[in-house]
């Protein structure tokens, strides 16, 4: 008989001995029916997350790394069975401005039954304004054509940010 996934069958032995002793028992065979795969959807990413890009193949730092047991968390067997999600494919994509990291994967349940291409996506980028060194306040007596006013002499600047070497500008303000 079937129920649900589930098909029993029951044999029974029976067993007589030359004294006409004769006894009867019985096998419960049951089996799991199972073709169709488990279904359900990913859990949500991350997004916003506050990192520079590193490369094609490296997760910037603060990414969620797979967890395969909160990503087969959505999905179910139709016959009641666990199901396990595996990692197929780990995308990187994107700059230092906006990134995106993407998980593939598929979820199986025990009977060998599988939902591939599964996703779930962490974006984020650079969100923190570049950090800048400042050289002290020049004060110097000045006149007109004096060589020894220039930028060179008034100190370096320097500033840090996902970018190796970031563009420095800078603007005069209440000169004459």
């Amino acid at each position: 008989t079937m129920v649900g996934c589930t098909e029993t069958t029951i044999r029974t032995y029976s067993v007589t001995d030359d004294c006409g002793n004769s006894i009867n028992v019985t096998q419960n065979l049951i089996r799991t029916v199972d073709i169709m795969p488990p279904t359900g959807t990913s859990p949500a990413g991350t997004s916003n997350i506050n990192a520079c890009f590193i490369n094609a193949s490296t997760p910037p730092a603060g990414t969620p790394v797979f967890d395969a047991t909160t990503a087969a968390s959505g999905y179910s067997d139709n016959c009641g069975g666990p199901v396990a999600a595996t990692l197929t494919n780990t995308a990187v994509t994107g700059n230092n401005c906006a990134w995106e990291v993407t998980y593939t994967f598929k979820v199986s349940d025990n009977c060998g039954n599988e939902l591939p291409g599964q996703t779930i996506k962490h974006a984020g980028g650079d969100k923190t304004p570049p950090v800048i060194n400042t050289p002290p306040t020049y004060t110097a007596c000045w006149q007109p054509g004096n060589p020894n006013y220039t930028i060179a002499n008034l100190g370096s600047v320097t500033a840090t940010d996902c970018i190796p070497s970031p563009i420095i500008t800078y603007t005069v303000f209440n000169a004459d």
